[in-house]
């Protein structure tokens, strides 16, 4: 079997770092998978593939927007024969679903947040005509696929949940970073992870750092929001104890160092971060929406989107206690083993031999 992985970047974010994984497991099961990249971005991503001996691949047109990307990728598809195509995020999967009108090949498409900014009448018809050039629409978590089923609920019948997953050992077996390297840090360390943008809501949290005193907050990641996080932390009085340390590839040393992981996000598809910080041991607040809440479960403290003042109520009441912050440590922990990267590997396999015809040979796929 031979599969094509087709996505934008392979910048550090959950669907990219779930595609890595995913692609280097797969090889290790005699499936030769491939990877095409829209755009280089040069990360530890794109590095741990090409060590990993997968085959990495670039677009040779500059914008991901741009729709020469189409005959690009129809290109590659008559250069490189594959089985099956999987693609993740929006444009690559519209340029995919075009190229796959011109070289024929089975497609299937990962949905990695319950919301997007197309999901407004004039984007409708495009949606619909997209979704529907692929065999199989997976969605991370199930309210993925309430959410989708909602906007197109002609496609309900192709939707299927597949969990994402993590290297759960990778993080419970991290070694915490020397904090005396980080010597502006003081405890309690807050740390949060994920792009600086809009969606993820790092200004809910800052809001809440001046009804936490004396509380230090990492946050790791970058993105566009960057200099007005910056200047909001200023207009708050907080500068001191806000720490923006951009990308980072020690994320799980540094998780090992935190008192409390916050996830504020305003929506989620799943929350691969907050996961991650479950794993290494790392007691977690996040907001009440749908993805997280289904990951997180009853294994942390949850909060209404947005809200500072409650947000900070569940932050001091972890760190009021050393046993409740150990208590949700070891909750998460266990929650963590049940989104281990091998269940989301074992799911995805047999749906490509299900599609491929191979349904005989598959193991662990419940549709």
């Amino acid at each position: 079997m031979k599969v094509l992985h087709v996505i934008n970047s392979l910048e550090l974010a959950g669907a990219e770092t779930l595609l890595t994984d995913l692609a280097l497991r797969l090889s290790q099961r005699n499936i030769d998978v491939e990877i095409y990249v829209l755009k280089a971005s040069g990360s530890s991503l794109e590095e741990k593939v090409k060590r990993s001996g997968v085959r990495l691949y670039f677009s040779s047109i500059t914008s991901v927007y741009s729709p020469l990307q189409i005959p690009a990728l129809v290109k590659h598809l008559f250069r490189h024969k594959y089985d099956l195509i999987h693609v993740h995020l929006f444009p690559a999967q519209l340029w995919a679903a075009c190229a796959a009108s011109f070289a024929p090949v089975p497609l299937i498409t990962t949905e990695h947040s319950t919301y997007n900014r197309r999901r407004t009448v004039l984007f409708r018809v495009l949606d619909r005509w997209m979704y529907k050039r692929y065999r199989a629409v997976v969605t991370i978590s199930k309210a993925t696929a309430v959410a989708l089923s909602k906007w197109l609920p002609e496609i309900a019948k192709r939707i299927c949940t597949i969990l994402n997953g993590i290297e759960v050992s990778y993080f419970v077996n991290a070694q915490a970073v020397d904090i005396k390297m980080l010597p502006s840090l003081q405890r309690p360390l807050l740390v949060s992870v994920g792009r600086l943008e809009q969606e993820k809501d790092q200004a809910t949290l800052l809001k809440s750092l001046p009804y936490l005193e004396a509380a230090h907050l990492l946050l790791i990641g970058e993105g566009p929001m960057r200099d007005q996080l910056q200047e909001l932390a200023s207009q708050l009085a907080v500068t001191h104890r806000v720490h923006f340390l951009g990308r980072r590839t020690d994320v799980p040393n540094l998780l090992k160092i935190a008192d409390v992981y916050v996830q504020p996000s305003r929506w989620e598809g799943f929350g691969i971060a907050t996961l991650e910080a479950m794993a290494a041991g790392v007691p977690v607040v996040v907001s009440r929406v749908a993805g997280l809440k289904d990951v997180v479960g009853d294994a942390g403290l949850l909060f209404e989107p947005g809200n500072e003042w409650e947000l900070a109520e569940k932050i001091s009441a972890l760190l009021a206690s050393q046993e409740t912050r150990r208590e949700y440590a070891v909750r998460g922990q266990i929650r963590a083993m049940q989104f281990d990267i091998k269940h989301t590997v074992d799911r995805y396999e047999d749906l490509y031999l299900q599609i491929l015809g191979r349904s005989d040979e598959a193991k662990h796929f419940v549709p």
